[in-house]
């Protein structure tokens, strides 16, 4: 089922050389770019208790320091999560504890899959559908939606200001799929290349990113379709 949900301005989509081309992923500049899932604060405001597993494919623009890919909540105020990446390797946190390393790095300015999957407190990270790191974190929910918005390319700040972003990413997201169970290596491996109808059981949200136009000002696209 298709949901519009209201995202604020992101201002480039996918950089490839065709101009009026329907996009079909979407870029990031790594200053001010970002998608505020307004709508979905709660849907995604899991605790320790929760199993699920997003989904994504992520071309870097260039060697990546320290950048956000989904930023939940607050690392100062000890809840929340994040997936980042930091010297090109994937990772999933929450304010002491990181799962990930030199065993989820990705190539820079190369397309790579990425999945993270939660199930009571142990982690797995694969890469490309390929499991590479296992772990254990406790997540500790929000208690309210205003200040713990959910953010992808970038995180609330820490601050403490709901209002103010860091950690931006640089690079080029699609496909991304968040889901309500633990999915498997092989469910990855098998779908990962492939286009989802949205309808599939346990598949809470799908954001293909291809509003918009390619090379092209697109800050007035202020909707994201969930399939």
């Amino acid at each position: 089922m298709k949901k519009i949900l209201l995202f604020n301005v992101i201002v480039f989509y996918s950089l490839i050389s065709f101009s009026q081309t329907p996009a079909t992923a979407l870029n990031f500049d790594g200053i001010d770019d970002y998608v505020n899932l307004t709508n979905q604060t709660q849907a995604f405001n899991y605790n320790s208790s929760s199993v699920f597993t997003i989904e994504f494919w992520i071309k870097p623009s260039d060697k990546i320091t320290s950048q956000t890919i989904i930023g939940k909540g607050s690392r100062t105020a000890g809840k929340g999560y994040i997936i980042r990446v930091v010297n090109n390797q994937i990772s999933f946190r929450n304010r002491d504890v990181i799962i990930g390393g030199v065993n989820t790095a990705i190539s820079p300015t190369a397309w790579s899959h990425v999945a993270v999957t939660y199930n009571a407190t142990a982690v797995k990270i694969y890469i490309n559908g390929v499991l590479k790191q296992t772990g254990t974190l406790a997540i500790t929910p929000h208690a309210g939606n205003a200040p713990h918005k959910m953010f992808i390319g970038a995180r609330r700040a820490d601050n403490g200001n709901s209002d103010t972003r860091q950690r931006h990413f640089k690079g080029t997201l699609d496909d991304l799929r968040f889901w309500s169970v633990e999915r498997t290596g092989s469910e990855i491996m098998s779908s990962k290349d492939c286009a989802l109808t949205g309808s599939e059981t346990n598949l809470v949200s799908y954001f293909k990113f291809d509003q918009g136009f390619n090379n092209q000002n697109n800050s007035t696209q202020t909707t994201l379709i969930n399939y």
